[in-house]
Order: structure tokens, then sequence, then C-alpha cells
């Protein structure tokens, strides 16, 4: 796609009624052939689509109205897609009071090369509403500043580098920054829960905000305690860690400027870590039966398991037996079989959530009965 941008004629130079743009678009194929296409537009930009990689183009723009077509034309010259200069990159864009911008953009590793600006009254990025202008004077630096005269619209900016007659075309800032006055919105895009951390990832609407951003601050909390992190200017994630497992956390961030001013505030977002290690192991294990091959063992589940008890490990000398928790027992029993008579067993019991498993039990003594 190319977007073609240029002053308007004048309405005294119009001679005549239907006054619009004739563009004889020219491709240039590898083979050697070339195909002519014609493109009429009523306002001094058009966009001309389909455009082929391998090829290359002329575009002769002349002026008409229903008398005919002007004798003279300015020409257009778009090379193959390989040979195109390279664009400058992370061009940024960021407003100051009273109609004063400031641009700014990394050099292209060429040298020789110089870059043109251009401006215009515009709702978006690469859209005018109005005439489009541009700087006088070629430069070689990388910076620029814009005054501007109507300072209640809103202004887009592109920037072109050129050198040996290439240029690279207009790139466009995507986004104006204003210096001072507060960021809006930076929502949260996606959190990635651990079982003791949350990673927090967002993302702005466009790069240049990154150089009035002085930093980031992370609130998030559990169970009405508050904990608030900050985060660097330059990240775009941060990862919250020694959180407690299985827990519901609510989470917000704001970016402040460098003038200590705050983003737009944003509703929290709620997100639960996983499941993790019980902290504490099952409690009071004891025994409530007994006979020459049997030991009846009990005891309750851990105070805080970190998530829904799946199983349990049961413990007896250097055997282990294992019993699945369907039901969510209170006070949980197990029946030790095969056992050796008149035999001293050392007990303790294991609770798991998933393949997370909580320390053993305290150890509780038992010997069997005589057979």
């Amino acid at each position: 796609m190319l977007l073609c941008i240029g002053k308007p004629v004048s309405k005294r130079f119009f001679n005549g009624e239907d006054f619009h743009y004739y563009i004889e678009c020219y491709q240039n194929e590898p083979s050697g052939k070339t195909h002519i296409e014609y493109v009429i537009s009523y306002t001094p930009s058009v966009k001309i689509g389909l455009l082929q990689n391998d090829s290359s183009y002329s575009f002769h723009i002349h002026s008409a109205n229903k008398e005919g077509i002007s004798v003279g034309y300015e020409i257009i010259v778009i090379d193959e897609r390989n040979k195109i200069e390279p664009a400058p990159k992370g061009y940024q864009s960021c407003s100051h009071e009273l109609g004063y911008y400031n641009l700014s953009w990394s050099n292209i590793d060429v040298s020789d090369v110089n870059y043109t600006v251009f401006w215009c009254a515009g709702r978006k990025p690469s859209y005018c509403d109005g005439p489009i202008q541009w700087s006088e004077t070629i430069f070689k630096v990388s910076t620029f500043a814009v005054e501007v005269t109507d300072v209640m619209l809103n202004f887009q900016f592109a920037v072109a580098a050129t050198n040996k007659g290439q240029s690279s075309g207009m790139q466009w800032a995507s986004c104006i920054v204003p210096s001072k006055a507060p960021l809006g919105q930076i929502p949260i895009t996606h959190i990635e829960p651990f079982s003791t951390a949350l990673r927090v990832m967002w993302k702005l609407d466009c790069d240049a905000q990154k150089s009035v951003i002085d930093r980031y601050v992370i609130t998030y909390c559990r169970e009405g305690r508050s904990y608030a992190i900050i985060a660097e200017s330059d990240a775009q994630s941060y990862t919250l860690k020694n959180l407690h497992p299985f827990s519901n956390y609510s989470i917000k961030l704001r970016a402040f400027n460098k003038d200590n001013k705050p983003s737009e505030d944003v509703d929290e977002i709620y997100q639960a870590t996983l499941s993790g290690d019980p902290s504490d192991s099952p409690q009071n294990v004891s025994v409530f039966s007994r006979s020459n091959s049997t030991l009846g063992i009990k005891w309750t589940p851990p105070l805080e398991p970190n998530g829904i008890i799946t199983h349990y490990y049961i413990y007896h000398n250097e055997l282990r037996q294992f019993m699945k928790d369907n039901s969510s027992c209170k006070i949980c029993s197990f029946i030790i079989k095969n056992l050796e008579q008149y035999e001293n067993y050392d007990v303790s019991v294991q609770a798991c959530v998933g393949d997370h498993c909580s320390k053993k039990s305290e150890i509780v003594k038992a010997l069997t009965d005589v057979g």
C-alpha cells in the first residue's frame, strides 16, 4: 500500500469545474515489461494498493478539470522493495504546552543520510484532515522541534530518510505523548499464575510513552493487607514473588510520569495463585485401634492445605501406603494392614495437593498386639 500526500492546489488555479488530481501509475517489472494504470482523486492524498515487491514504480501526478489534464506533472519514483532506503526507527513525538512538539528518532546506519519531517492536522496517524507541511531544510540531526499555530487541533507527524536520491517514505509517529499531562489508562494485559508468584504483564499504546514514564507502581492485596512495589520505566512485566499459594489477589497498575503524575485509574484485576505445598502437616495423628496385624490411624487435615487435598501418604517404618481423599475428610482414618505381630511401628502422615506435598506429621509410635 502506498499513500501519496501533497499540498493542495490553490482554488485560484483550478481554472474550471470538477477539479481533481489525475495520476498515471507506471509499473516496471524485472522482465522489462511496463504496465500503466490511472487513478483519480479529488483530495491531495490518494492510496494505491496491490504494489509488487519486485517491481519499481513511477507516478506522474497531474492536476485536471473538466476541460482536460495539465501538461506539467510531478513525479514520484518508488524502487523495488529491497532497494528502498531503510526507515528511521524509534520515532517519537512529544507534545508540550502552547503548540510545541519535540520529535526524535534513531539514526539509520547509513552515511550521508538526511531527514525530512512532515506534519498535518489529523485525528489519527497517517491521516490528514488538512494540507500537509514539511520542514523547509533537509538536516542530518535526529531531533526536530515544531511549533503549530492552532493549538486546539490534533497534529500528526512523520519522518522520512533520504540518501542518494532514494527515500524511505514517510514513517508516522504511532502516537503523540504529552510531556506533562497524566497518561491515560495502562491496562494489565495478562497475569501468569504460579503457586507462590504472579507475573503481571502490560502493554503501552505506543513505545513513545516510555520517554515520559518515570516508574510503574503495582499494588496488590490479599485478605485486607496491601503491598506496593516499583517497576522500572522500561519494564513491560513484573513478577510478584513470595505470595501465598491458592489465594486470591487484587492487582492494580499505575504509571507515574517525570512530574510524578499518575496515569488514569483502572479497575483492579483479580487473580488466584496456583495450588502449592500445604503450609503445615496433618494434625492430631493417633492410633484408634490395633490388632496383631493392623493399626487404625486417624488424623485431621492441615490447617493451611493451600489447595484441595487429593490424597495422603501413610508411613509405617520404611513403608508407605496411599489413600485417596475423595470426600475431603474432616477426620480422616486409615487401616494399615499386613503388619507383624507385637512389632513397634513409627507412623506418620503426609498430605498432598496433586504433586505438592506437606512435610510428614510428627511420628506416633504404636505396638501391634500379640497373635
